[in-house]
C-alpha cells in the first residue's frame, strides 16, 4: 500500500510499469544483476520504485504514538502497583517507625515498636529490633539523667541552705571586676549592708585603708589573690569598716572556685574581734607579768648579794677561822643561787636558763673569789651549750656543782700544790643530764667513805642530787677525787 509506482526496464529498453505514473519522477532506480555459473555478472536492467512517504510517515507515527501510549499506560500502572506495594510493605512501616522515634524522643516510657507484619528476619525486622534496643538504652539514660538532675538539684539546694545558714559570712568575688557577685545572710549582718549594696559597690568601700598585716588594702589583697589564683587557700586577717564607722577584725579564708571563663573566689569571714581583743589583753597581761617577774628575779638577786655582802663583812670582822670558813661556804651558796636569778631575769625565757652558760659564770666567780692568788690551780670547764633547764633543776645543780668545786679548791691542793680541776656538763640522752667534777689532787684519805664520812658539803651534794632531783651520785677511784651526778632533765613540768 505504500508503493505508488514500480517499473522494470531491461537492457533492450522494454519497460513494464504499474501504479501512478506521476510518481515516476520520484522513483528511485535499482540496478538488476545476476551472477552466472562462471562467476561473471550479467546486467539485466533497472528496477524503479516510488513510495508514498507521507503515508508511511503517517502510519509509522500513528503506530509509534499508539505504542508509546500503551507503554506510558503500562509504566503508570507499573508505577502505581509498585507504589502501592512499596507503601504497603515498606512506607507505612517506615512512617510508623518515624512516628515511634518522635514519640520516644518526647516520652521515654514509650512501649516497644511492633510492626503490622510477620517477623521474617528482613531488614525492617532488624531495624525494629535496633529501635527497641535503642529505646531501652535511651530510657535507661533518661532515667539516669533524671536521677542525676534530681541529685544535682538536691545537692544545689543543700549547698544553698548550708551557705545561706552558715555561721560565717560567705561571699563570692569576681577577680576580674574585684566585686562581690553573691553573699549569704550572715554577710549582710557582718557588713551591716544589704545584699544589693554588697554586690553593687566596690569591695574597697568595706575595709579600712590599712589592714592587720600592716599593708595597704590594695597591696594586701593583691598578695592574697595571687596566692589564691595558684590554687592555694589563703587565710588572712581583714579589718572591716561598717557604715556607722565601727571596725571589726575578721579572719578571711580565700579559696578559688572552678568556673568556665571566669576567675572566682569564695571568701568566708569569721568575726574574731573579741578573740583579738582577748589575745591583746592576754599579751599585755603576759608582758606585765614578765616585767614583774624580771623585777622579782632582779630584786631577789640583789637581796641575796646584799646578804652575801653582810656575811662577807662578818667573816672579815670575825677572828675565828672556823666561823670564817662557815661564812665563806654560806656566801658561796648564796652567790650560786643569786647567779641563777641573774641568769633568769637576763633570759628571754623567764623560767629556763642555759646550764652551760650558767656553769661557766659560776666557775668564773669561783676563780675571782678563791683562785686569784693561786695561779697554780686551774679550773677547766667543758660544758655542752644549749642545755636549757628549769629553775627547779638549775638551783640544785648549781649548788651541788658549787660544793664539789669548792671542795676541790679547798682540800685537793694543800701547801700550794699545783693541779687542774675539771668540770664537765653534757646531756646523756634527751631525758638526763650528767655533770662531773674531778681533780688530780691528794684525794680522799685511805678507807674514807664520802657517804658516811663526808661533811656538810658532800652531804649537801648527795641530798640535792639523790633526794631533791631523784638522780644518782657516784665517786670514782683516785688519783684525786672524781664525782659524777646523773639527774632527770624533765623531772619538773614546765610552769605556764
Amino acid at each position: 500500500p505504500y508503493v505508488r509506482y514500480v517499473s522494470i526496464e531491461d537492457d533492450a529498453g522494454v519497460v513494464a510499469e504499474s501504479g501512478d505514473k506521476e510518481g515516476r519522477s520520484t522513483a528511485k532506480g535499482y540496478r538488476l544483476r545476476r551472477t552466472l555459473p562462471d562467476q561473471t555478472v550479467q546486467e539485466l536492467g533497472w528496477l524503479r520504485v516510488a513510495t508514498d512517504k507521507a503515508r508511511i510517515m503517517s502510519d509509522v507515527t500513528d503506530q509509534v504514538l499508539t505504542f508509546l501510549a500503551f507503554q506510558a499506560l503500562y509504566l503508570i500502572a507499573t508505577y502505581l502497583a509498585i507504589l502501592y506495594f512499596f507503601s504497603r510493605m515498606i512506607t507505612r512501616h517506615l512512617t510508623r517507625m518515624a512516628d515511634y522515634i518522635q514519640k520516644v524522643g518526647v516520652q521515654s516510657s514509650a512501649s516497644e515498636l511492633v510492626l503490622d507484619k510477620r517477623d521474617h528476619g528482613d531488614e525492617l525486622d532488624t531495624l525494629v529490633r535496633s529501635f527497641n534496643a535503642m529505646r531501652k538504652d535511651l530510657q535507661a539514660a533518661h532515667e539516669a539523667e533524671a536521677h542525676a538532675m534530681e541529685e544535682l538539684r538536691l545537692s544545689e539546694e543543700t549547698n544553698r541552705i548550708l551557705v545561706e545558714e552558715a555561721p560565717d559570712a560567705i561571699l563570692m568575688m569576681d577577680y576580674d571586676t574585684m566585686r562581690f557577685i553573691s553573699c549569704n545572710r550572715k554577710a549582710e549582718e557582718l557588713f551591716r549592708r544589704s545584699r544589693e549594696e554588697l554586690i553593687l559597690a566596690k569591695d574597697s568601700e568595706f575595709y579600712t585603708p590599712i589592714q592587720p598585716d600592716g599593708l595597704s588594702l590594695k597591696e594586701s589583697a593583691a598578695r592574697a589573690t595571687k596566692r589564691a589564683i595558684n590554687g592555694e587557700t589563703v587565710l588572712v586577717r581583714r579589718t572591716i569598716l561598717r557604715p556607722d564607722g565601727k571596725t571589726l577584725t575578721c579572719e578571711a579564708r580565700i579559696s578559688p572556685l572552678p568556673a568556665v571563663g571566669r576567675t572566682l573566689f569564695r571568701v568566708s569571714y569569721l568575726d574574731i574581734t573579741d578573740r583579738v581583743r582577748a589575745e591583746e589583753e592576754a599579751a599585755r597581761s603576759l608582758r606585765e607579768k614578765e616585767v614583774l617577774l624580771q623585777e622579782v628575779y632582779h630584786r631577789t638577786k640583789n637581796n641575796m648579794q646584799l646578804i652575801a655582802a653582810f656575811l662577807r663583812m662578818e667573816s672579815v670582822a670575825c677572828g675565828d677561822e672556823r666561823v670564817t670558813g662557815i661564812l665563806e661556804d654560806m656566801i658561796g651558796r648564796i652567790t650560786t643561787m643569786a647567779l641563777v636569778h641573774q641568769k633568769l631575769y637576763q633570759s628571754e625565757d623567764l623560767s629556763r636558763i642555759d646550764l652551760g652558760e650558767y656553769l661557766e659564770d659560776l666557775v668564773r666567780g669561783i676563780r675571782l673569789a678563791h683562785l686569784s692568788k693561786r695561779p697554780e690551780v686551774r679550773i677547766e670547764v667543758k660544758a655542752q651549750r644549749g642545755i636549757v633547764s628549769l629553775l627547779d633543776v638549775a638551783i640544785p645543780c648549781g649548788l651541788a656543782l658549787n660544793e664539789l668545786i669548792m671542795n676541790a679548791v679547798k682540800h685537793a691542793y694543800p701547801e700550794n700544790r699545783a693541779g687542774v680541776i675539771r668540770v664537765e656538763l653534757f646531756e646523756g640522752n634527751p631525758e638526763t643530764l650528767t655533770f662531773s667534777v674531778s681533780d688530780d689532787g691528794v684525794g680522799f684519805p685511805p678507807g674514807f667513805d664520802p657517804r658516811k664520812g663526808g661533811k656538810i658539803g658532800l652531804q649537801t651534794v648527795i641530798s640535792l642530787i639523790e633526794g631533791q632531783l631523784r638522780g644518782s651520785v657516784s665517786f670514782g677511784p683516785g688519783p684525786g677525787v672524781s664525782c659524777t651526778a646523773v639527774v632527770r632533765a624533765n623531772l619538773y613540768p614546765p610552769k605556764t
